[in-house]
């Protein structure tokens, strides 16, 4: 009573908190404030539940809550002490799935593969073999071609023949 009549204030120590006329100890990083101390007792403290943080000495009765980041960004898990850390992949880059860091994208060019599906922001490139087999595409293809020079051939020849014969007749 007697600092309120003499416009005074109660000064505590950087490690305390003021609660009422009591100089209290602040909670640890990562804790809250579950009970305030009393004349008798000391400053009960609780770990900050999942999802939410305390990242300094506190006398707060409640955690701060984790961020939360938007699809296709990196998400390192806010702690009890911690908040979540929110970022992007650039170009050409993706999540390597621990949400602590981005990885170049597969180049599948350089490693002598076929690209068959190109990286995201959460996903790598997807690479797969050249086919060894184009030998027999290429040959399947140039047989189509013969057989079709061939036809062709055959019934130009057809035509010609036709035509000498009906010629012939005529004369």
């Amino acid at each position: 009573m007697m600092n309120i009549f003499l416009n005074q204030t109660l000064t505590c120590h950087p490690t305390e908190y003021v609660f009422g006329d009591e100089c209290c100890p602040m909670c640890p990083i990562g804790t809250r404030v579950k009970t305030d101390c009393e004349e008798d007792k000391t400053t009960s403290c609780q770990l900050c539940t999942e999802g939410t943080y305390n990242n300094g000495l506190n006398g707060f009765k409640l955690c701060y809550p984790c961020r939360e980041c938007g699809a296709g960004k990196l998400i390192p898990a806010g702690t009890s002490s911690t908040d979540t850390m929110c970022s992007t992949c650039s170009d050409g880059t993706f999540s390597d799935g621990t949400f602590t860091s981005c990885q170049n994208h597969k180049q599948c060019e350089s490693e002598g593969l076929l690209l068959l599906r190109a990286g995201t922001e959460t996903e790598d490139a997807q690479c797969g073999d050249i086919p060894s087999d184009w030998t027999g595409l290429i040959v399947g293809v140039v047989v189509v071609l013969l057989v079709l020079v061939l036809v062709l051939t055959a019934w130009c020849y057809r035509v010609k023949i036709k035509r000498f014969l009906n010629r012939s007749k005529n004369l």
